[in-house]
């Protein structure tokens, strides 16, 4: 595949233009939005719930998706990482974040570029927006991003003078219940 460098929180990497198989190292953070993109994610980290089944955070909520769905395989939870699964899926990218222990993500680095993006230095926008770019779909990103900025502004001219409003909320439990 042809090549282009990207500097990331790890360091500079010559990474695919378009990548064709991404393995996530996190299913909230890194997965969802790449998958909302319209990239092929082909493995991602994931939880477990009580009874061992395997899910991806918010999939269902935000996205409808999770394991069963979709054709991205369950690769370890982001904190145990199953090493050979990924290397079983070939990637042509990985992408993690700063919580991916350095140890894991040097071993990865004889897979396939894998890549750490900061989120918390970075912010949610800008954490969007280099994963975009790291996978191929920034147009896309931007043109979603710009239509999301226009919501925003129809709303605020729907809503009008936000100083005349107040809002107040009231949470009410069975007695002696707890928040």
């Amino acid at each position: 595949q042809e090549t282009r460098s990207v500097t990331t929180a790890n360091g500079t990497f010559d990474i695919p233009v378009a990548p064709q198989r991404i393995v996530a190292l996190n299913d909230q953070i890194v997965a969802l939005p790449l998958y909302e993109l319209g990239t092929s994610v082909v493995g991602s980290a994931g939880r477990v719930d009580a009874e061992g089944k395997t899910f991806m955070r918010g999939g269902m909520d935000t996205l409808g998706i999770d394991y069963a769905n979709t054709d991205i395989q369950y690769v370890g939870q982001f904190n145990a990482l199953d090493v050979e699964a990924i290397a079983a899926l070939q990637p042509d990218l990985i992408i993690g974040g700063t919580y991916t222990h350095p140890a894991v993500v040097d071993q990865l680095q004889s897979i396939a570029p894998t890549l750490v993006i900061d989120n918390g230095a970075l912010g949610l926008i800008e954490t969007l927006r280099t994963l975009a770019d790291v996978s191929g779909q920034s147009g896309n990103f931007e043109a979603r991003y710009q239509r999301y900025q226009a919501n925003i502004e129809r709303t605020k001219s729907f809503i009008g003078d936000t100083a005349a409003i107040s809002a107040t909320t009231t949470f009410m439990f069975p007695e002696a219940d707890e928040l």
